[in-house]
């Protein structure tokens, strides 16, 4: 064994070297293995790479099978991937390995640009920025620069190619601009006109960028940053900066309206105080009052007499106002009286008068009556004001109603014990009182005066009077001795069972009641015969005794019968009764109900007699035959059967036997023979009467015809040209027969049928049918495929190739251009389609595009296609689609060598396809323009070249026209002369104006922005949308959308800084937005002089966990403020609680709560806000409290006591119903609510006009849980 050593030496790649050294043994027959050689591709999706492969052991020389079916030890132009190679030796055995090229990433440059700003000096920057590829990195810019960056450039396009250590390139561009936007500007009304007619306003303007310093050149001639000193109207500035960048704002300073001060007064009646108020108008709101009474209220008391009063505005401005202020000292007395007082529950009466004043009075109690006399009250301390009409003066005075002690009384009387099952009686005797009585109970609940039926112990009754006074008294009922009783023959029996008994009972309670064991209910009882006899006595009270008596008895007669005479069919039988012994005469009862001593009217079979002697005895004979001859019997059978589907057509046969002959026939169909004919399919009944009129009944049964068959027969399959042949053959069943396809079709044989199910349903003469169906399969397809192609260089047509597969021979061929064989040789450059029939008809279709080659010609051509969205940006984007139908026209210049003139030439012309495609081949040299036309009605062109890049912008201009372009010799093809459209837009020219600009205080609401100039310009529906900006930054600024603001005015939430907003309008189907005016919303921090923050001692509490107090106290209030408690989840959005009035005490502190029924589950933040008189607001700092609740404590019900609304809220929403019950205390339901699971409804309870008194409320949930309350109505 031998061993060679194999140096495969250095091997120099592109971008790598490896040192390969292989030591193997050489051993003949050994095991086949393969190693490779192998160089990468050089570039991202370049298909030059190499591999080679290295047989090791086994049998020299080897052959070697790829993957890629090269059978060499070498691959070139390779793409990047994996390959496998099978190595045999010439022994046959074999290795097999895999090899894997791999590329580099792709290289790719993106550019991004500084644009020039307002100076003259070229400024501009561009940035390249490489990805992927293999370092180092050279670029080479269209100015002829290098480096990643260059500076200092001019407005315009710039080009970089960027080529990587392997040589591979990628190419961007990007545009510097001229920035000439200006610089930003925010121009400040610092301070309006602080009175009317006063000219110290001040303003400035606030460059936001560029570049320092400024100039400024104000239209009052000013040449500062400040303005000072100026009245009323609109100031522009323009501001220049170093750079000679410039731009323009405007300002409007206002002026407070005149301040004014109307005066009202009340006149000083009555012996009270009148008053004297001032309403500030005008000026600038927060006002300040001082009258000449050193009082500082808008509203203050006094005497008559003439007053004057000063308000200030917050700006100081004054004005001074005086009034009189009329009066007189008369004053009214009132004076009550009390008529009569209450009485249990009979109201009493009060009545009032008046002195001191005209005498037409009108008169007010705090029970809501308006009469000087009131009745029918309890008792209580009423209140009454009267009115002097004439004057107005009013008076009061109180009157108290006292309750009375009342004299009624009642008296019970036992009237009859108690006895075993009886119970006892009793009276009621009532006194006093105030008649007529309204009710007397007793305590089985029973109502009157008289009473029955009570147990033996003490019963209470109850008397209520017309005053619902009450009074009640007791009775004691007793049990009574119980009853006696004996019992004694009083007659003997005789055989009538005659005999009788008497009873006599003694003690207990008279009357008794009798009760016989014989039934008998009196002291005697009668019509006994021999035997024992039991009678109970019962008294009145259902007390008993028991006695007994026997009685004797003689003997019974006996009978026979004689004279029996048979029954026919028609006439009964008879029989006579002899009787003997007993006592004559004789009674007789026949088993039919006769009662003569014959009987005459007796049925066949067995019979008895019963004869009663004069005593009463009877007995009864033995059992006598009667016997009557036999009936006839009938058979059926059918005859015929009855068609199908409840036809007639059917007959039977009655056959009768037996009887006295002499047949007569009655069928249920109405037929009187033996034979019955015309029937339908069912059952019929015939009766047999024979000569002694005896009957006999059979039934038959009719049945339908056997139904008809039928077999279908394929007379032609079907073939994709729908010729196929069925024919339907019927049997059995009757003839003729008719047919019915499932395709409407109506004779035997149906016709020019394609491939599917067909059903027939024939029926015969007797309307029997049968059904059968068939399916005609589809014949296979067949399939082409074009296996080879020539391209065409423009002067000798392309050639193809078309090879049919499947379906059935033999096949035909048709090409697009009109060729009618497998080959076609007259192709024109583009695609083509072939479509192949098979001996079936069916059909298949290829295609195969045939390309232009050599120096003949070019190809032009490429895309229409509509503007996403109407975007007239003018660029391709994937998800834009084509226009189809578009016509193209290539067009070269005419005799006059200018283009857009008459003498144009049209050099061919073509449509747009499906997809926005056109092409023209094989265009010569020579100069061309495209004209696009016939776009759809609505349509414009879209913008012109609006980007760097000629494939995927638009070249059309507004007539669908581009500009010249050149045709060469040798070029590659120009598939990018493009066309975008988009619906024409008549948009808005003027946006409008929006309104106004406002001040507020942190956490405040602004007032709504509205429109105060309309959008002008344009047709079509208007589209809104509202921008907001929080806050300038560097230029440009970046305003964002309000989501759904896409009204015409915009209501924004609370702010708590700063805010900018504007509104952008376009016409509906345009792209395009125009922008207003810029609305700012100042906001002031809470504390600032317009926006006091009161700090009052402010408190937030948990009472329950579904009540939150809120509590705060303030210093003495020289002003009337009204407070609002307002509740938030999220310290934005703010609910209000309550509001009230404030106490306007000056003396000392006041305090104020507010119980909130309806917080939320989880956290809630609560704040004050306190109004004055003025408009003038201030906060409370914010208090948080977290609640927790359970489902009951979720359910809030208040106000308890209530006297007007009960309120019902729902703070949490449930997974189940809930119902909400309300009853009066002896159980009536008043009202009944339902809580929606999932939902928080809320309900309002009147209960104004429910009687004072306790109701209870019952809430239930599905679970079985229940929540109780009881609720006071006040």
């Amino acid at each position: 064994m031998g061993q060679t050593s194999i140096l495969l030496g250095k091997i120099l790649m592109r971008n790598w070297i490896s040192l390969i050294v292989i030591l193997f043994p050489f051993l003949v027959n050994a095991q086949v293995s393969v190693t490779f050689l192998h160089t990468n591709a050089s570039c991202f999706g370049n298909c030059d790479g190499s591999a080679t492969a290295v047989g090791i052991g086994g049998t020299f020389p080897y052959t070697f099978a790829w993957s890629t079916g090269s059978t060499g030890a070498s691959l070139n132009n390779l793409c990047a991937g994996t390959y496998t190679v099978t190595v045999t030796d010439a022994a046959q055995n074999t290795g097999t390995g895999s090899v894997t090229i791999v590329q580099p990433n792709e290289l790719t440059v993106t550019v991004e640009t500084e644009n020039q700003i307002c100076g003259v000096a070229p400024d501009g920057a561009a940035f390249a920025s490489v990805t992927g590829g293999t370092a180092p990195f050279t670029y080479a810019w269209s100015n002829s620069a290098g480096g990643s960056t260059i500076t200092g450039l001019a407005e315009g396009p710039y080009t970089v190619t960027v080529t990587d250590f392997n040589g591979c390139t990628a190419v961007d561009v990007d545009s510097v601009f001229f920035w000439n936007e200006g610089i930003w500007l925010m121009c400040v009304p610092d301070a309006n006109i602080t009175c009317f007619g006063a000219n110290d306003g001040v303003a400035h303007v606030n460059p936001m960028s560029g570049t320092a310093p400024y100039t400024f050149n104000w239209n009052t001639g000013a040449t500062t940053e400040n303005i000072s000193g100026v009245g009323p109207g609109t100031y522009s500035v323009t501001v220049t900066d170093v750079n000679g960048c410039l731009n323009s704002c405007t300002l409007t300073l206002t002026e407070p309206p005149v301040l004014t001060a109307a005066v009202d007064s009340t006149a000083a009646l009555c012996g009270q105080a009148g008053s004297a108020s001032v309403t500030p108008a005008g000026g600038a709101p927060g006002y300040t009052i001082l009258w000449s009474t050193g009082e500082s209220t808008a509203t203050i008391n006094v005497p008559a007499g003439t007053f004057t009063v000063t308000v200030t505005d917050l700006n100081s401005c004054t004005v001074v106002s005086e009034l009189s202020v009329p009066g007189d000292t008369v004053a009214l007395e009132v004076t009550t009286n009390i008529i009569k007082n209450a009485l249990c529950l009979l109201g009493g009466s009060a009545e009032a008068s008046a002195s001191g004043g005209s005498g037409d009075y009108k008169y007010s109690w705090n029970n809501g009556d308006s009469t000087a006399l009131i009745t029918n009250q309890p008792a209580g301390i009423y209140t009454v004001t009267v009115t002097d009409q004439s004057t107005g003066c009013t008076g009061t005075a109180t009157a108290e109603i006292m309750t009375l002690t009342s004299d009624l009384g009642i008296e019970a009387t036992m009237t009859m014990q108690a006895g075993c099952t009886v119970g006892g009686s009793a009276m009621a005797t009532a006194s006093g009182g105030i008649l007529p009585y309204q009710e007397i109970v007793w305590d089985s609940l029973f109502q009157g005066l008289n009473i029955s039926n009570l147990s033996v112990g003490q019963h209470v009754v109850i008397v209520t009077d017309s005053a619902g006074c009450i009074a009640t008294d007791t009775i004691q009922i007793t049990k009574s001795d119980d009853p006696t009783v004996v019992a004694s023959q009083d007659t003997m029996v005789t055989c009538a069972s005659n005999g009788s008994a008497v009873a006599a009972a003694s003690g207990g309670v008279v009357p008794y009641v009798y009760a016989w064991s014989s039934g008998a209910q009196t002291t005697k009882a009668p019509n006994l015969p021999a035997g024992t006899y039991t009678v109970t006595a019962t008294d009145n009270v259902g007390c008993t005794a028991t006695a007994t008596v026997t009685l004797e008895e003689p003997e019974d007669p006996s009978v026979t019968v004689i004279n029996v005479v048979n029954a026919s069919c028609t006439t009964p039988g008879s029989a006579t009764a002899s009787p003997s012994d007993g006592t004559a005469p004789y009674t007789y009862l026949w088993d039919n109900g006769e009662t003569t001593q014959t009987a005459i009217n007796l049925g066949p079979g067995m019979h008895t007699v019963t004869v009663t002697d004069a005593g009463g005895c009877s007995t009864i004979s033995d059992d006598i035959s009667i016997m009557q001859p036999d009936a006839p019997t009938v058979m059926t059978q059918m005859l015929t059967k009855a068609n199908c589907n409840g036809g007639a057509g059917g007959s039977a046969l009655a056959t009768a036997s037996g009887g006295a002959g002499g047949y007569q026939y009655a069928w249920s169909s109405g037929g009187i023979s033996d034979t019955e004919t015309g029937l339908s399919a069912g059952m019929y009944t015939v009766t047999v009467t024979d000569a002694l009129d005896c009957t006999a009944t059979a039934t038959v049964t009719i049945v339908e015809k056997d139904p008809p068959t039928v077999a279908l027969n394929v007379l032609a399959a079907a073939t994709c040209a729908m010729d196929g042949e069925v024919e339907a053959t019927p049997a059995d069943g009757t003839p003729p027969y008719s047919f019915l396809w499932s395709g409407g079709q109506t004779s035997a044989v149906i016709s020019s049928l394609a491939a599917g199910t067909y059903t027939v349903t024939v029926t015969d003469d007797a309307t029997c049918t049968a059904v059968d169906s068939v399916s005609l399969p589809l014949p296979p397809s067949p399939m082409v495929d074009i296996t080879s192609s020539t391209d065409s260089d423009c002067a000798v047509p392309g050639t193809a190739t078309a090879e049919t597969t499947g379906g059935t021979p033999q096949y035909t061929y048709a090409w697009d251009n009109g060729e009618t064989t497998a080959t076609a040789v007259n192709l024109s450059p583009g695609l083509h389609t072939v479509t192949v029939s098979d001996n079936n008809k069916c059909t298949d279709t290829d295609t195969v595009t045939i390309n232009v080659i050599g120096s003949g010609g070019v190809n032009v051509g490429d895309f229409v296609w509509y503007e996403y969205n109407n975007n007239p940006d003018g660029f391709q984007h994937p998800i834009e689609t084509g226009v189809d139908s578009v016509s193209v026209m290539l067009i070269q210049a005419g005799p006059d060598g200018q283009f857009n003139t008459p003498d144009d030439i049209v050099v061919d012309s073509t449509l747009t396809d499906t997809l926005g495609k056109y092409l023209f081949t094989c265009v010569p040299p020579g100069e061309y323009i495209i004209m696009f036309g016939n776009i759809p009605a609505g349509y414009e062109f879209t913008r012109k070249d609006n980007v760097n890049n000629d494939c995927k912008d638009s070249d059309a201009n507004k007539q669908g026209k581009t500009d010249p372009f050149t045709v060469q010799t040798g070029q590659t093809d120009n598939l990018c002369v493009d066309a975008g459209i988009l619906w024409i837009c008549d948009n808005v020219v003027n946006p409008g104006m929006i309104c106004c600009n406002q001040t507020i205080c942190e956490g405040g609401t602004p007032a709504l922005l509205y429109e105060s100039v309309a959008p002008s310009g344009g047709s079509g529906d208007l589209e809104y949308l509202w921008m907001q900006l929080v806050q300038y930054g560097s230029a440009p600024p970046t305003w964002v959308a309000i989501p759904g603001a896409t009204d015409i005015d915009y209501q924004p939430g609370a702010l708590s800084e700063t805010a900018y907003f504007m509104r952008c309008v376009r016409r509906e189907d345009c792209f395009e937005f125009k922008e207003s005016n810029i609305i700012t919303i100042t906001v002031l921090p809470a504390g600032s002089p317009s926006c006091p923050q009161f700090f009052s001692d402010f408190n937030v509490s948990a009472m329950s966990t579904a009540t939150v107090q809120v509590s705060w106290k303030t210093q003495p209030e020289l002003s009337r403020y009204l407070y609002t408690v307002e509740r938030s989840m999220d310290k934005t959005n703010w609910t209000v609680v309550e509001e009230i009035m404030g106490h306007e005490d000056a003396t000392g502190l006041n305090a104020y709560e507010v119980m909130d029924h309806a917080p939320a589950n989880g956290m809630n933040y609560y704040r004050v806000k306190r109004r004055s008189n003025s408009g003038a607001e201030a906060l409370t700092d914010i208090r948080q409290i977290e609640i927790f609740m359970t489902k009951k404590e979720a359910m809030a019900v208040y106000p308890n006591p209530v006297a007007q609304t009960l309120y019902i809220r729902n703070l949490m929403a449930y997974d189940t119903d809930v119902r909400i019950d309300m009853f009066t205390t002896r159980g009536e339901l008043l009202i009944s609510l339902k809580v929606a699971a999932g939902t928080m409804q809320n309900f309002e309870v009147p209960m104004a006009d429910l009687p004072q008194g306790l109701y209870i409320a019952r809430i239930r949930f599905d679970d079985g849980e229940t929540k109780t309350m009881k609720i006071s109505k006040m």
